[in-house]
């Protein structure tokens, strides 16, 4: 072997033969392997769909009022292509029944952080809701998911997309405000009544 050859600046290295390897200077993380295009673009598409659920909820907890809190979810939701992208998701499982377990355990835990989300904000405002958590996740993700896909169909905007999901949705909760005002007149009401039968 020939020896060393050392520049000015100190650098001293062993020359290299013709058939050895250069050294490895970094290492590379191994990515999962798919299958398929159809499972890469499954995964992609569950995982945007988680995102764009947590920007969704950060974006609601700036919310006041019930009327904003749905505001910014559908705001939030509409702004993103992510839910159109997962329902091209949702319909390759029916060609690909391997992947339904995937698209399943994001839908579990979609609805779950809705409901959990959901559920912290009505009792931090003290907000009276007409339906359980769950249910009021699940509807709003069932509306957001119908509502994008004929929108992108008939190529409506953003902002279009957005009040018609407001329009579906209508009011998802009353702010403590409003359910004080309705127990007062009814309170009025069975006073008056008292009075008219005596």
């Amino acid at each position: 072997m020939r020896p060393a050859r050392c520049s000015g600046s100190g650098d001293c290295r062993a020359p290299r033969s013709p058939t050895s390897r250069p050294p490895r200077t970094h290492f590379r993380a191994r990515s999962p392997t798919f299958r398929t295009k159809e499972a890469l673009f499954v995964e992609c598409a569950c995982r945007e769909l988680l995102y764009v659920a947590r920007a969704t909820e950060q974006a609601a907890l700036k919310a006041r009022t019930p009327r904003d809190y749905t505001h910014a979810l559908a705001e939030t939701v509409t702004a993103s292509d992510s839910v159109a992208f997962f329902a091209e998701a949702l319909t390759l499982t029916r060609r690909r029944p391997d992947l339904a377990p995937l698209v399943e355990r994001t839908i579990e835990r979609l609805h779950a952080e809705g409901a959990r989300a959901y559920a912290s904000q009505v009792a931090r405002h003290g907000w009276r809701s007409p339906r359980a958590p769950d249910e009021s996740s699940r509807r709003f993700w069932a509306v957001a998911i119908g509502v994008i896909l004929e929108g992108y169909a008939m190529g409506r905007s953003p902002d279009e997309l957005c009040a018609e999901m407001l329009r579906v949705l209508g009011e998802q909760a009353k702010s403590a405000g409003d359910a004080a005002r309705l127990r007062l007149v009814d309170d009025r009401d069975a006073s008056t009544t008292s009075d008219e039968e005596s």
